[in-house]
């Protein structure tokens, strides 16, 4: 094997990786913010909290990125399946008009996937941040 096929293995192998993370972390922004979603809910009939903003504020982003990360789960499995499909239709010498559908479908759901992942960390990193500060003003006395 030549060093240029086993950088080509080696580039296979990472980039297998590197999708598979990249699921995992949409997965688990997804299941954290539906986490804090359902606490701010719950805590939605406790007292006035709606008359803060800052609990508004993360409630709306919070609920922004739940939203998000469904579309962006969503994309990425038509980017999988757009990608599949690409591959079958080489496998099967279909004509390159064909082939080249595929591509720009499977392109578009990739960058439109990354478009939504970093809106869902965005909107992600802003609910933390409003929630935080709103906890520690909401309940300074009790944790200090």
């Amino acid at each position: 094997m030549s060093d240029k096929e086993k950088l080509h293995e080696r580039f296979i192998r990472w980039d297998a990786i590197r999708r598979n993370y990249f699921s995992v972390i949409i997965n688990l922004f997804l299941t954290i913010s539906i986490g804090l979603l359902s606490f701010l809910l719950q805590e939605l009939g406790k007292s006035d909290f709606t008359k803060n903003c800052l609990y508004t504020f993360g409630l709306i982003s919070i609920a922004i990125s739940v939203v998000t990360g469904i579309l962006t789960s969503t994309s990425r499995f038509f980017d999988f399946r757009y990608t599949a499909r690409k591959i079958r239709l080489i496998e099967k010498n279909s004509s390159q008009n064909k082939i080249d559908c595929a591509h720009k479908k499977m392109k578009c759901c990739e960058k439109l996937t990354s478009i939504l992942f970093y809106f869902q960390t965005a909107t992600f990193i802003l609910s933390i941040i409003f929630n935080a500060l709103f906890v520690l003003t909401q309940y300074k006395d009790k944790l200090f």
